[in-house]
Order: C-alpha cells, then structure tokens, then sequence
C-alpha cells in the first residue's frame, strides 16, 4: 500500500518559460535565452551535483558564451524568473498533503532550489526535500532512490514517483519503485487512480 509519494521539481511542480518572445534576454544579457540554455545545460551536471554553486555555474557560462563577467549573475536571474508553478499541481499537492506522506526528489542546484521553492512557498508540503546537491549523485543513477528509501525508512513497495523524465522512472523502477510519468495535471490525477489514490 503506497504511504509515500515522492515528486520530481522541475517541469513536474514547477515549468520553465523556453520561448523569451519579448527578446528580454538580448536586450538584457545580450545573448538568446536559447543560447543561455545551452551554456547551463553544459555545466548542468557540477552544479546539480553539488561541485560548484550559483556563481561558479555563472562563469561557466558567460566564458562559453563570451559575454563579460558581469552579465553571468544577470542572466542566472533572469532564468530564475522564467519558472512557474505548473497548472493545477497546487491543488494537487494540497489533496494529498493531508492523506499521504510527500517527499521532493530534485535535480537542482542549491541555489535554484531554494529560490523555488521559497518563490512558490512550496516547503510546508513536503516532509522532506532531498535533492542531487545534496546527495552529490544524479537522478539517473538507482543509487539516488535507495538513499532516500535508506533515509525514510520505507520500502518501494510502499511509495509512488512523479517525474517528467522517462530515464529518471526507469531508474527509480530498477530498485522497485512504483512511478507515474508526468505529462500534465490531469494527466498525473487519472494515473493517481490508478493506485487509489484520488484527489
């Protein structure tokens, strides 16, 4: 019987504005937010796994970019910005929060963690939040899932994973896990009555 649900961050809780039809990141940063995705991307993975933070991920880019050093911090901001809380999930989150234990897994860096979380007062829904910052491993690695089974004292059988990423649900299949692949709101509520768990 699932007690627990585990649910992914990003563009599962909270999206991510790709398209900048305003041209704000050239007239800002000087650079397309295209671009800027790509240059993050590139260094992604020391920052979601705790190597380096917010400015060092900043100077990464700007390097790659050739943009002077001052815009780095620039346009982490406005990347920041660009995110939202995905429709409906507050609903969502808010049903379960009183019926089942929640728990945040996140791919993230510390610093774009906790602005996420604090812009969208999300904290008071989880009982924990673990993240790859944190456990110095990414999301695509089985061992992630094991730590936080290790540290919540609970078994696979009895918890539930929401994530976007379809190699992130296989990995956290492999140790047993039962998942949802999120594509939407609705989507994610018909795929809950699944496994009896209704809003």
């Amino acid at each position: 019987m699932i007690s627990t649900i585990i649910f992914d961050l990003n563009l599962t809780v909270v999206g991510v504005r790709f398209n900048d039809p305003d041209n704000k990141y050239e007239g800002m940063v000087g650079i397309s937010k295209k671009a800027l995705f790509h240059a993050a991307v590139d260094h992604w993975e020391g920052f979601e796994t705790g190597k380096y933070g917010q400015e060092e991920l900043a100077r990464c880019m700007v390097a790659e970019l050739n943009l002077p050093p001052e815009k780095g911090n620039e346009a982490l901001r406005l990347l920041r910005e660009d995110t939202y809380l995905v429709d409906g999930m507050e609903q969502i989150l808010a049903g379960l929060h009183a019926k089942y234990r929640l728990i945040m897994l996140a791919g993230d860096g510390e610093d774009f963690l906790h602005a996420k979380l604090d812009k969208f007062n999300l904290k008071h829904y989880f009982s924990a939040i673990y993240c790859t910052c944190y456990e110095g491993i990414r999301k695509i690695n089985p061992q992630i899932y094991r730590n936080v089974l290790a540290k919540e004292g609970t078994t696979p059988k009895e918890c539930l994973f929401v994530d976007d990423n379809p190699d992130f649900i296989q990995a956290a299949q492999s140790v047993g896990i039962q998942t949802i692949l999120f594509k939407n709101s609705p989507q994610l509520q018909e795929d809950l009555k699944k496994f009896s768990i209704f809003i």
